[in-house]
């Protein structure tokens, strides 16, 4: 929960606030639902959501984990594609994040993010896309 909050609102001691938040106000409620996970990831989006909108951001910037610029010269691998997936929008950061680099179904991914399993693979089929054009560009 930690991670998909860090992915989304670029703070380490503000990922921290919101999981334990989640976790406070879910105590009781996580134990009705078949999928508790699930609805913890999903109260945790919703969180830095929250937050997001609270610190007025727009688009883009709202959560920014932007590497300036990508480092021609180390070649990084892992650099550049935190660098690719921080040029994404939201919605296609958090898929990629939860699908991707946490390893959940296409179904609890579309749980989380309240949409349908279709829209899922689109949003990470168009991610992908993107992110090997932000590759490409910066390798070129």
């Amino acid at each position: 929960m930690w991670r998909f909050a860090l992915s989304v609102l670029g703070d380490g001691e503000e990922a921290k606030d919101v999981v334990q938040d989640v976790l406070l106000r879910s105590f009781k409620k996580v134990l009705i639902f078949n999928n508790q996970e699930a609805y913890l990831m999903r109260a945790v989006r919703n969180a830095c959501i929250d937050r997001i909108r609270s610190r007025k951001y727009w688009a883009e910037e709202e959560t920014s984990l932007v590497i300036e610029e990508y480092s021609h010269e180390s070649r990084d691998t892992g650099e550049l594609v935190r660098f690719a997936i921080s040029r994404l929008g939201l919605k296609q950061r958090m898929a990629i994040q939860l699908k991707d680099i946490e390893g959940y179904s296409t179904e609890d991914v579309a749980r989380i993010l309240g949409v349908k399993e279709n829209q899922v693979r689109t949003i990470l089929s168009r991610a992908r896309l993107k992110m090997k054009a932000i590759i490409e560009k910066e390798l070129d």
